[in-house]
């Protein structure tokens, strides 16, 4: 068994409650986590505006994330929803990721 090159968690927060994993995956290459992100991303995002970060993140920003995973360095992109919740995907190189997750995971927003 091959170890996977990237870790993919989405997390969510909502006020008066611990921060939780919703989601939980591995990626091959640096493309395919971003990938996953900007898979799960869409669901969320297609209820906010069309100029919504994370919007312009799945159209485009996500080849910065691409760039610094192939450099070695962890991303986060998230965005608060209407609700007060906010989510976060955590994009890890495997090497730097806690097996079952963590949330002193090096990382960065976008």
């Amino acid at each position: 068994m091959t170890t996977p090159g990237f870790v993919v968690e989405l997390r969510i927060t909502v006020p008066g409650r611990q921060p939780g994993v919703l989601a939980r995956v591995e990626a091959g290459t640096p493309e395919r986590a971003a990938r996953v992100v900007r898979l799960q991303a869409r669901a969320f995002a297609a209820v906010l505006p069309d100029d919504a970060p994370i919007r312009l993140w799945i159209e485009g920003g996500y080849r910065e994330a691409v760039a610094d995973l192939s450099d070695g360095r962890a991303v986060s992109v998230g965005f608060d929803s209407e609700e007060d919740k906010h989510l976060e995907w955590q994009m890890t190189p495997a090497a730097q990721a806690e097996p079952g997750g963590s949330d002193a995971a090096a990382s960065h927003r976008r």
